[in-house]
């Protein structure tokens, strides 16, 4: 705009501000000049690093590094507030956020030490390795799937306090432990990954790793009320509503005390809502232990057969003779159940309670429900599929959902390099390394190219690594479509029979006898597979290439193998409680670099890269 910049360096002012000499104007039209102040400089610089830059960062290491992005996303509000408070231009911040923050600093100190307390007589069940659950004694009131923060006692000074949901004692259910009194249980996921980096020399491993071998010295406090706790409560009162808990993994806590306390208050007589409660884990020991459990709360009601016949002298009717209460478990992990699904109770004997092999469909969700959740990523996204078809309130059309209605008009323009691009393809030319590509849903793209580009240059006669292609996906037209793309890709590949027998003058001699090309399809979606399996092929007539039902369990990956993974956040997790086992190194993550043309009036099936 033609104006010019100039900085005029104030003279200090308390309490930590700059204040301007009697020349300093900030805008200047006649002169066409902008001043600018140090401070004014310093604040530019400041916010830029800590909202553009630190903040995004907090947030991403809060989902994967949360030991360390908890620290940083603190230091982020507490720079922030340091900004707003040291200008003597802001006294009304001095009024206004100076008191909120004393509050919040004696809330912290009297909530830490009048609430926190050590737990003794602590009990715990080892349900599988993957998980246990500890019970403890505690005092006051105890809210709908109440919070405790829980840190052991010799940690590091930089190690926060972890939060956890947990499940009151309602008198319904003991959970087996009878030997000391208890009020609350916590169901702990262990999770056995090393910390990167690490905070101190104490906790080079992760925080529920320690407390799984050793719990006697944790310290607890708490319950606080969590988000759900208040709006469970209300719900369940509603007797006009439907309402929906669907739970996976550690979550089976807010599953146990929602479907305890809708219980008790129906044994009650009270006129509650309608509920589905649904729970789904790839863990073999915590869907027994939940089976269990469920089984023992359900067989306590005294309140009606669950099939809309009452027992409480017509204060609970079920509405239009449905079922009050629908409970169902699903174990999801069918690459051992396949063999033996002893575990499962086909007929529970109890009306609207079932155990089933396969993921959860959400059909039991009664239309306009109030579902909820807590679970994975990947369990999140199926029940919001179903919130369009369920009537449920969700968000406007996706742009996918807007492309694959009408492509005619997409802008394109590409292709860059991603952070995968060159490594594949250097990793692939090194005769004595083994290589792996995981890929999941449209990550079968980069599984695709990467098959495609392998097989090339074998057949060229090129001296390449041993190479293991995995994928899986729970739709099952993607699973056909993709099972016809290999078969012909792996069909068309001439440098071998895929065996120890080498077509090319000995150029490509398979090291150790070994497999050079394993390729393996899984489809995971055991729900509509288990009726219909014939679009498998249990023989594919081509050495190593074969496909199987149920997730993948990575065995075919060789030690030290370098991984190149696509995929969603379930099955990046399933990998690296392999990667340690098999010493793998997993490069993960998509990104792109540079420029490039545009295309326009591109045809065909849309793609979409997931990292």
């Amino acid at each position: 705009h033609g104006y010019a910049a100039e900085v005029n360096v104030g003279d200090f002012e308390w309490p930590l501000s700059e204040r301007g000499h009697a020349d300093f104007s900030d805008v200047d039209p006649v002169a066409k000049r902008v001043m600018l102040q140090a401070d004014d400089v310093w604040r530019l610089v400041e916010m830029t690093l800590l909202l553009c830059l630190i903040l995004p960062l907090s947030v991403i290491w809060l989902s994967s590094k949360w030991h360390l992005g908890t620290w940083v996303h603190n230091f982020v509000s507490f720079a922030y507030f340091v900004d707003i408070v040291r200008r003597h231009t802001h006294p009304h911040s001095w009024i206004l956020n100076i008191p909120m923050f004393i509050l919040w600093l004696l809330d912290n100190i009297i909530g830490i030490f009048w609430r926190r307390h050590k737990t003794t007589n602590v009990q715990v069940t080892n349900i599988s390795s993957n998980y246990i659950v500890a019970f403890w004694n505690c005092s006051g009131p105890m809210p709908i799937a109440p919070r405790f923060f829980i840190r052991k006692k010799d940690s590091g000074c930089l190690e926060r306090a972890h939060v956890f949901t947990c499940f009151g004692n309602r008198g319904i259910n003991d959970f087996g432990v009878t030997e000391k009194p208890w009020q609350v249980g916590c169901l702990i996921r262990v999770y056995h990954n090393d910390r990167r980096p690490i905070l101190s020399l104490k906790d080079t491993i992760s925080h529920t790793a320690r407390v799984a071998e050793d719990i006697s010295d944790v310290v607890a406090w708490g319950g606080f009320q969590s988000d759900k706790s208040e709006k469970i409560a209300l719900s369940f009162l509603h007797y006009d509503t439907d309402c929906a808990v669907v739970a996976g993994g550690s979550g089976g806590a807010i599953f146990i005390d929602a479907l305890q306390v809708f219980c008790a208050a129906k044994n009650r007589g009270a006129r509650c809502c309608r509920l589905v409660c649904l729970f789904s884990t790839n863990d073999r020991g915590l869907f027994t232990w939940m089976g269990e459990q469920v089984d023992t709360i359900i067989n306590a009601n005294t309140f009606a057969d669950v099939n809309g016949e009452s027992k409480d002298n017509g204060h609970t009717e079920a509405r239009k003779k449905d079922k009050l209460l629908t409970v169902k478990l699903a174990f999801t992990d069918l690459s051992s159940a396949s063999a033996d699904r002893a575990f499962l109770l086909n007929e529970t004997g109890v009306p609207g309670y079932s155990m089933q092999l396969g993921r959860l469909n959400f059909d039991d969700i009664v239309d306009h429900s109030k579902v909820f959740f807590v679970g994975s990523g990947s369990l999140f996204i199926s029940p919001s599929k179903k919130s369009t078809s369920k009537k449920t309130p969700c968000c406007l059309i996706s742009h996918t959902a807007r492309v694959a209605e009408d492509i005619s008009n997409v802008v394109a323009w590409g292709g860059f390099q991603s952070d995968k691009s060159e490594k594949i393809a250097l990793s692939f030319l090194q005769h004595d390394i083994d290589c792996a590509v995981v890929a999941g849903g449209s990550g079968g793209a980069i599984f695709i190219d990467a098959l495609q580009v392998f097989c090339a240059a074998m057949n060229r006669g090129a001296r390449c690594c041993r190479l293991v292609c995995l994928f899986s996906t729970n739709d099952r037209g993607l699973f056909t479509w993709m099972g016809d793309q290999v078969d012909t890709i792996v069909k068309a590949s001439t440098f071998a029979d895929g065996n120890e027998e080498s077509k090319d003058d000995g150029h490509i001699e398979a090291r150790n006898k070994d497999i050079l090309l394993t390729v393996k399809l899984a489809f995971t979606d055991l729900s509509s597979a288990a009726a219909d399996r014939s679009f498998l092929l249990d023989e594919t007539g081509v050495p190593g290439y074969s496909m199987q039902l149920g997730r993948l369990t990575f065995d075919e990956i060789v030690d030290n193998s370098k991984v190149f993974f696509v995929g969603s956040g379930s099955l990046l997790s399933a990998l690296q409680r392999k990667a340690p086992v098999k010493k793998l190194h997993v490069v993960s993550g998509i990104s792109y670099d540079g420029a490039g043309p545009k295309v326009k009036g591109v045809t065909g099936s849309p793609d979409k890269q997931s990292s």
